[in-house]
């Protein structure tokens, strides 16, 4: 580089939807929740999220039913028993009412 930095791209509103495929109200809710990054101000009315934030939010994601790395290192939990004296009972004529 020649000593200058180059600076971070703006992502407005409609392009935030278009790049996440969330909608406005699950973006602000996620930004509720802390879930997402955070908007910065722009001017009195406008917002902006820079696209360095946002690609590392996405890239921190993880498919569907993807475990996180400590969850894949513990056992499965052990396999607990049913309660099956409702379901006997019923089979037998039983059932309370």
């Amino acid at each position: 580089m020649t000593g200058r930095q180059e600076l971070d791209r703006l992502i407005r509103m409609p392009e935030l939807e278009v790049l996440t495929g969330l909608s406005r109200a699950t973006i602000y809710r996620l930004i509720r929740q802390g879930r997402f990054v955070a908007p910065v101000a722009l001017a009195a009315n406008s917002r902006g999220w820079f696209a360095s934030q946002v690609r590392a939010w996405q890239e921190g994601l993880r498919p569907t039913g993807a475990k996180p790395a400590s969850e894949t290192e513990a056992e499965p939990p052990a396999r607990q028993k049913r309660n099956r004296s409702l379901r006997d009972s019923r089979k037998s004529g039983d059932a309370r009412q």
